[in-house]
């Protein structure tokens, strides 16, 4: 059964092409109401071993906080491991914020109990409206646009993604967005030769 699942996930997500069809653009490249929520499938490959399991995302809050003398309103996404999930533990947020020129990524939210800790750093990660062949910093990193209108398939079915590369010291992540879905997949590189292939199998978002 195991066997059966991962060449599945592998076929789903090579499956891709370039399309030239062209359809309006949503204004955001990511929905970052409270309440949104998304399931992915991950496959770790490593060493000729492959470990699979299911990620859940949610923006479960909205905090307003003052950057260089202006308030902002930052919506918190929580990442959880479905299958290891404690209620007994830390609660990281990655920020974010859609702004004229994209999804910007503000650092991370730490709660444990009554006690909240703050990492604020602001960074484009998605430029949107892009070109391909954009490129801009990411804290000391490089982003890259590589496509778009790039056709993926996923459990859920059949995205036209924008396609952005993170590119690191240790590792090279490519992300294939949704515009106003978000993240319907993506590609972590490590140089050890292991990688991460994370594909979305459901979502719900406001309208």
């Amino acid at each position: 059964m195991k066997l059966f699942c991962i060449i599945v996930v592998g076929l789903v997500f090579f499956g891709c092409s370039q399309s030239t069809e062209s359809t309006p653009e949503p204004n955001i490249i990511w929905n970052l109401q409270v309440g949104n929520n998304w399931t992915y499938i991950d496959s770790v490959f490593n060493n000729g071993n492959v470990q699979i399991e299911s990620f859940y995302n949610e923006i479960i809050k909205q905090i307003v906080i003052e950057y260089q003398g202006e308030e902002i309103t930052l919506s918190c996404l929580v990442e959880e491991s479905i299958n290891d999930y404690s209620n007994n533990r830390t609660i990281i947020s990655n920020l974010y914020s859609n702004d004229t020129d994209g999804l910007f990524h503000y650092g991370r939210l730490y709660e444990t109990g009554d006690s909240i800790y703050y990492e604020i750093s602001k960074n484009l990660l998605f430029k949107y409206p892009v070109e391909v062949g954009e490129i801009w910093s990411f804290d000391n990193d490089t982003v890259e646009c590589i496509g778009k209108q790039t056709e993926v398939l996923t459990p859920y079915g059949n995205f036209r993604c924008h396609v952005y590369k993170l590119i690191k010291d240790d590792e090279n992540i490519t992300y294939y967005c949704v515009p106003y879905i978000g993240i319907v997949g993506l590609i972590n590189e490590y140089n050890d030769d292991s990688f991460r292939k994370r594909l979305l199998s459901y979502f719900n978002i406001g309208k």
